[in-house]
């Protein structure tokens, strides 16, 4: 009857007081196991997007690399091109002159045109 008793102004028997205090503790290391678990994947995407970085900042030095090597080029191509058209210019300065005066007619009657 005690036992009743006890039950009865509780709401609960001893068996269900137990249970729920076990699906409690259950509760708390579930959250326990949920915030190890948010910061585990915290710590994952913060070293995915480092290496994320790391490969792009890679990328980065290699097309600058690249960049500065055909810059280099282009200037190497430009110098040689400027040689050339010097030297033509030296063989056969009426022809080159008869040329330019040629190439500044046509673009004079072209922009004209506009």
């Amino acid at each position: 009857m005690n036992q009743q008793a006890s039950a009865s102004a509780s709401g609960h028997t001893p068996e269900e007081r137990e249970e729920l205090g076990l699906l409690k503790e259950d509760l708390a290391r579930l959250r326990a196991d949920i915030q190890a678990l948010k910061e585990h994947l915290a710590s994952l995407g913060d070293r995915k997007a480092a290496e994320a970085r790391e490969a792009a900042t890679a990328r980065l030095e290699t097309l600058r690399a690249e960049l500065d090597r055909l810059a280099e080029e282009l200037g190497t191509r430009g110098r040689e091109a400027g040689r050339t058209l010097e030297e033509k210019v030296r063989e056969q300065p009426l022809a080159s002159l008869l040329a330019a005066f040629g190439l500044g007619f046509l673009l004079s009657r072209l922009l004209e045109r506009r």
